[in-house]
């Protein structure tokens, strides 16, 4: 069986990628440079992160591939008539052949009856243009895949209608409880060959989806990264993916949603507007897109980017090496930031058992993104963590600038007295200089204004000498 699936992989996925080497020259090799990054934000870590993460919970895409898997898979065994075979079951319109007589019957692709189980098609009219005619046969065949192969035996035993042998040869030993194993399933004719095109099928349209998926996005992409933001530098291919993914999706999404309202409309056959009933739906719908708007201005900006200040101002600045510039706050990567920290939080939240918080979220987001909880949401979570981290963030600042407020008052204060006092001190000791030493302070005559201004203007004043 290993080298069964060896030689399945390398044949079908080899061949493949070799006919789009070969067959477009433009997509292989892959563009996989790492050394320029697509901008200096680190929006990718963001989008790879936050946004398709969000993207998948939210499409599943895994049950849609396996949707159209298993439509693919019933449609491609109803047209080889193996339905039966492949789910089991009687499908009367498969355990025969339309045979048309006439051209016009051919050209119109009419259909005989198709009688029930257990009626003879024998009776029905020869004469008609179309005629159902029954072939192929039955088989018991195993009912699942775990039945053990006994070397020697059959395991497509050929029985009739009723399940009875028609070979008596193929009779199981004595003792062994063959029929818990086995089911009858109807066949049709050239069996193997059809079970054989079904395998072809099966790799060219896996190979047809799997290049839907992969190439067509990559194309996308890259036409708008080179013709639409006029990147000039080679983008890796995974960003160019995943643009052109996300630009289809949306584009398939949108057109879904409009051919299944078209849909509906003529269903309904209601081509008339209802103005009453559409000024609802435009309230109802404003109402949900302002409800969502304050959310993601709440939750996607503002509270990210509180919580990186926080963290920088309380954790990271007081480890950095001082310096007299003013660190540098940049909003783009303290929001980056911001948004991992809260993702990191949301994911402790719901990591330990019950809490508040995780029934907090749960009931705001239980009914759906139209029935969000606004108002639960900005009372436990927007208004307190919020509060917190404004309070957090300016606080210090505003106690910082007080401190510096009142420490440049009490300095200027000061400043003054000591004038005050240096100017007191000034003019005793220039009225002490003033006063001759051999005269009694008692006959110091007082100055006049004039005087004094004559003093202040001469600084010393000629004391005469004793006569003898």
């Amino acid at each position: 069986s290993g080298i069964m699936y060896s030689a399945m992989i390398v044949f079908g996925l080899g061949s493949v990628i070799y006919f789009v080497r070969y067959a477009f020259d433009s997509i292989l090799p892959l563009r996989w440079s790492l050394t320029e990054p697509i901008s200096d934000f680190p929006l990718d870590l963001l989008v790879f992160h936050i946004v398709v993460p969000v993207t998948v919970d939210w499409a599943k895409p895994r049950e849609l591939f396996r949707a159209l898997f298993e439509k693919w898979w019933h449609v491609t065994a109803q047209q080889l008539r193996l339905t039966s075979f492949m789910f089991g079951n009687r499908y009367p319109e498969e355990e025969g052949t339309h045979y048309r007589k006439t051209w016009r019957a051919l050209l119109l692709g009419r259909k005989a009856p198709i009688p029930r189980l257990g009626i003879d098609t024998n009776n029905e009219d020869q004469n008609a243009e179309v005629v159902f005619v029954k072939d192929g046969g039955f088989v018991r065949a195993p009912s699942f895949d775990g039945v053990p192969v006994v070397p020697g035996r059959r395991m497509l035993i050929p029985v009739n209608e009723q399940g009875e042998l028609i070979n008596p040869n193929d009779t199981p030993p004595v003792g062994e409880d063959d029929q818990l194993h086995h089911t009858v399933v109807y066949v049709p004719p050239s069996f193997k060959a059809r079970v054989i095109f079904f395998l072809f099928l099966m790799w060219f349209c896996g190979s047809i989806f799997c290049c839907s998926v992969t190439i067509l996005p990559l194309l996308m992409g890259r036409f708008i990264f080179q013709s639409l933001l006029h990147y000039q530098q080679p983008v890796h291919d995974l960003y160019a993916f995943t643009v052109g993914l996300y630009v289809m999706w949306t584009l398939g999404v949108g057109m879904e949603w409009i051919v299944r309202k078209f849909q509906i409309l003529k269903e309904q056959q209601i081509w008339k507007v209802d103005w009453p009933v559409l000024r609802e739906k435009l309230v109802s719908g404003t109402l949900i897109f302002l409800k969502i708007s304050y959310l993601f201005v709440a939750f996607g900006i503002v509270m990210p980017f509180l919580f990186s200040l926080v963290i920088e101002l309380y954790f990271i600045l007081p480890w950095k090496k001082y310096s007299s510039n003013p660190p540098p706050i940049s909003f783009l990567q303290d929001w980056a930031l911001g948004i991992v920290y809260m993702k990191i939080a949301y994911r402790i939240v719901f990591m330990l058992p019950d809490n508040t918080f995780s029934r907090t979220i749960n009931e705001i987001t239980g009914r759906g993104i139209r029935n969000l909880d606004v108002k639960l949401a900005t009372n436990m979570f927007i208004i307190p963590i919020g509060g917190i981290g404004l309070v957090a963030v300016f606080l210090p600042a505003l106690n910082a600038w007080l401190i510096l407020f009142a420490a440049g008052k009490s300095t200027q204060l000061i400043q003054n007295w000591m004038q005050t006092v240096r100017d007191e001190e000034y003019r005793i000791g220039l009225r002490l200089h003033n006063i001759e030493p051999n005269e009694p302070a008692a006959n110091v005559p007082v100055s006049s204004s004039s005087n004094t201004n004559n003093d202040n203007e001469n600084n010393n004043i000629p004391i005469p000498q004793n006569a003898g």
